[in-house]
């Protein structure tokens, strides 16, 4: 029997994150890379390495992502868990003071 006990759940929570190091809206300077697993292109398997300084809600089932591609930036999609069930490595490096709020990164 798996350690990981599979939960059904009737919706999901997706979370964005935003700016980064350099700053600015200019998403073409954005420093997070995505490497491709195998083949790129839609829907294929991406690594993501970089730093955001914000995300809307760190705890979210999914993460929406913009990353340096090989052709320029791209959206992604970050599971918590992954495909069998494990959870991804992502990391919070610290919570930052939100107007009272201290549960956002």
């Amino acid at each position: 029997m798996s350690a990981i006990r599979h939960v059904e759940k009737s919706g999901v929570s997706i979370a964005f994150t935003a700016t980064e190091k350099q700053g600015g809206s200019d998403i073409r300077r954005n420093m997070t890379k995505a490497k491709p697993v195998g083949r790129p292109g839609p829907g294929r398997e991406y690594i993501l390495t970089g730093h955001k300084w914000f995300c809307s809600a760190a705890g979210a089932d999914i993460i929406f992502v913009i990353a340096q591609t090989e052709k320029g930036p791209g959206c992604f999609l970050v599971p918590r868990r992954l495909p069998d069930g494990t959870r991804n490595p992502i990391s919070i490096e610290r919570l930052k003071d939100k107007l009272g709020n201290k549960s956002n990164a």
